[in-house]
């Protein structure tokens, strides 16, 4: 007859919870961007149109949630994002 091997339980943190580290440095960098946050736009107000443009775009990376992988055999199509400033055109980086 054949043994079953036992293991304990491993109950850890569920699934998707972040652990105590990682939530403790999320508030500590929330923190900081918030007491800054009249210094941030200050900064940003001197950037010229373009630059201050890709900042905010880089920055919604942040933001807006990452797409998942699309499955595999569709197609997918890439557009171009084209911004106009004053009647002037503005490409992100």
């Amino acid at each position: 007859m054949e043994e079953k091997l036992e293991f304990p339980s491993r109950a850890g943190r569920p699934k998707g919870q972040m652990n105590k580290t990682t939530g403790q440095v999320k508030r500590v960098i929330a923190n900081i961007i918030e007491d800054n946050l009249p210094r941030i736009q200050e900064d940003l107000d001197k950037l010229e149109a373009k630059d201050r443009l890709n900042v905010l775009l880089r920055l919604l990376e942040f933001v807006v949630p990452k797409r998942t992988p699309d499955v595999e055999g569709t197609t997918v199509e890439v557009t171009a994002l084209q911004i106009n400033l004053n009647g002037k055109d503005i490409r992100p980086l």
